[in-house]
């Protein structure tokens, strides 16, 4: 019963793990591939720091979207790249 229980919560994080590095992996290839607008760069940066299942690479990602935001003086995505970096340091 248990061992059964424990097997199923093991797949059920695995799958989402997974699914959570498809999207990160489709949002770098756009981040990375392709020309796009200051707008387009920092809602992908706020994506890619809150769907990256790696603490380190999340909060990367959201200390990038924080330097970005504030050069470009854009509050609302300062105030995304640190609540993505809040999550990632509370992993």
């Amino acid at each position: 019963c248990c061992s059964l229980s424990s097997l199923i919560i093991v797949f059920l994080c695995e799958t989402v793990i997974g699914q959570n590095q498809q999207i990160v992996d489709s949002l770098l290839n756009k981040y990375y591939n392709k020309s796009i607008l200051l707008e387009q760069e920092l809602d992908l940066l706020d994506n890619i720091s809150f769907y990256h299942p790696n603490q380190d690479s999340a909060l990367f990602y959201s200390n990038l979207l924080i330097k970005k935001a504030e050069s470009n003086s854009i509050p609302l995505y300062i105030y995304r790249g640190n609540i993505r970096k809040g999550d990632a340091l509370r992993l």
